[in-house]
């Protein structure tokens, strides 16, 4: 839960800043839609609201990343400003295990982090929804494809940002830009710089609202289906009709997501989002992986006695 906490905050950092609503209103605003419509509409409706919102984070990431090349003078001068910032490390092939990025922390560690990114219950409650196992197994491939290439389009845009702003950080000069946070800089450059287009920053802000509701909506509906089938059911609602069982379950979605609006407060302590996103899940998801995989590799695992 306090993984979906952090993911709740992040567009709340992007709210404020492009509309002036503090940080902790766009939080509960953020927040409460998204519980309403997991809770609501169960996971049909967060499967459309996930179809829709990939477009808009392609849409946004896209845009801005164009609209920042064309700033600086082309991707050759992005490039020359961000190798002379020592911001491309290619081939870093340091073995020492604590230096944070060389190419075989990015290998081995990328490789497991795909791995139990598609190793969990909201990413496999959405693939049991699908017609067939062809399907699924098509739409998973699909899925590894897609987020590669935005998380390419991602690690582009920030190149960009650093090409933009690398000779005036906002941080430095938090007293007339108001940034104090890392987190911050993106929505920073998206009003200062891209505002010349109507409707970019609205695009920018849509974007990130919809990555991070994506992942919100489907952790809430699956936490909610975890509770009521795996722990509830078998005790006390295995009597029960599946109207009650229905109505149980969208509670539980509710309760869950008030609980991850109040855990904000935790993440707001935590340092930068980006950091403390892939420690919490760094954390829970080798163990869910190797849960996963332990089903997969050995048939025992999943028989019923």
């Amino acid at each position: 839960m306090l993984y979906v906490a952090s993911i709740l905050y992040a567009p709340a950092l992007a709210l404020s800043a492009v509309t002036g609503l503090s940080k902790w209103s766009s939080v509960f605003l953020i927040g409460f839609a998204c519980t309403f419509y997991s809770t609501i509409g169960g996971m049909k409706a967060v499967l459309w609201t996930d179809l829709f919102q990939a477009l808009i984070m392609f849409s946004a990431a896209l845009a801005v990343s164009i609209k920042g090349t064309m700033d600086i003078g082309g991707l050759s001068k992005v490039w020359s400003i961000a190798k002379e910032g020592e911001r491309i490390q290619f081939f870093n092939f340091d073995p020492d295990p604590t230096v944070r990025h060389t190419f075989w922390t990015q290998v081995v560690g990328g490789f497991f982090t795909y791995f139990a990114l598609h190793a969990n219950q909201a990413q496999i409650q959405r693939l049991l929804t699908v017609r067939s196992l062809k399907v699924s197994q098509i739409a998973s491939f699909s899925a590894l494809v897609l987020q590669t290439s935005l998380n390419i389009l991602l690690c582009f845009v920030g190149i960009v940002i650093y090409a933009n702003l690398s000779k005036c950080d906002p941080i430095l000069r938090s007293e007339e830009t108001n940034i104090h946070q890392a987190d911050q800089i993106l929505p920073y450059f998206v009003v200062t710089s891209l505002a010349v287009i109507s409707g970019l920053p609205g695009l920018f802000v849509a974007g990130v609202f919809s990555a991070s509701l994506s992942s919100v909506s489907s952790a809430i509906n699956s936490l909610a289906a975890v509770t009521i089938e795996d722990f509830l059911s078998p005790i006390c609602f295995h009597k029960l009709s599946e109207k009650w069982v229905t109505t149980f379950t969208k509670a539980t979605a509710l309760s869950y997501g008030i609980i991850c609006i109040f855990l904000t407060f935790i993440v707001d302590q935590g340092g930068g989002i980006l950091s403390f996103c892939l420690m919490l899940f760094n954390v829970a998801g080798g163990p869910t992986l190797g849960l996963f995989s332990l089903g997969i590799l050995f048939r025992r695992t999943t028989s019923k006695v």
